[in-house]
């Protein structure tokens, strides 16, 4: 059971990883302007979505409670609202229609945890690595438990000890990926700042 769900999990949290690394890389020095960055950032979660959806076997499992909440965390929390609303889009319209995952637990749970996650982007902007660490914990904990809620008033119960793995694997992976695209905007931080002072000299 472990098997199942690990190697799927891996295969996801490296495609994110992936996605944050190289907005960093690509992202020019003419894209510094803010929307047109966040259009960058929806365009390569975006790609790398499809190229796992079109080159690995999904699990829908994995899918549902882990690449889906991880994805719209990052982009919502850590972006605002065109990668948030992008991304959502995209992974509810994947779910759905690709991977297979239930409609409704998919529908709800995206979209309360967008909203919470659009919420708190625009008071906390500025916050510290761990507060950004913790607010992404709670809210892929918001859409697990909306989600499993959801499919337990349909009749649909999954065995507790796939349950509890794969929450357990996914609250750790928010936890990875928050560090990595905390890194990665100050990095960017970093190289505007220089840019900026290139230009006034």
């Amino acid at each position: 059971m472990i098997q199942f769900l690990l190697l799927p999990v891996i295969h996801g949290l490296l495609y994110i990883i992936a996605a944050c690394l190289l907005f960093i890389v690509v992202s020019p020095k003419f894209l510094f302007e803010n929307n047109r960055r966040k259009l960058l950032f929806v365009f390569i979660l975006i790609l790398l979505s499809f190229i796992y959806l079109g080159l690995d076997q999904q699990n829908p499992v994995v899918y549902a409670l882990h690449l889906t909440p991880i994805s719209i965390a990052l982009a919502a929390l850590f972006e605002g609202v065109i990668p948030g609303i992008a991304t959502w889009a995209a992974f509810v319209f994947c779910g759905i229609v690709i991977v297979g995952t239930d409609w409704l637990p998919t529908i709800l749970a995206c979209s309360i945890h967008l909203a919470l996650g659009l919420l708190l982007h625009y008071r906390l902007e500025d916050a510290s690595l761990r507060r950004m660490s913790l607010l992404s914990a709670a809210l892929v904990a918001v859409h697990l438990s909306v989600y499993l809620t959801v499919l337990w008033l349909e009749g649909m119960i999954f065995p507790l000890k796939m349950t509890f793995t794969i929450v357990l694997i996914t609250l750790a992976s928010s936890q990875v990926t928050s560090y990595i695209y905390f890194y990665v905007k100050d990095q960017e931080r970093f190289q505007r700042e220089l840019y900026y002072q290139k230009s006034i000299n």
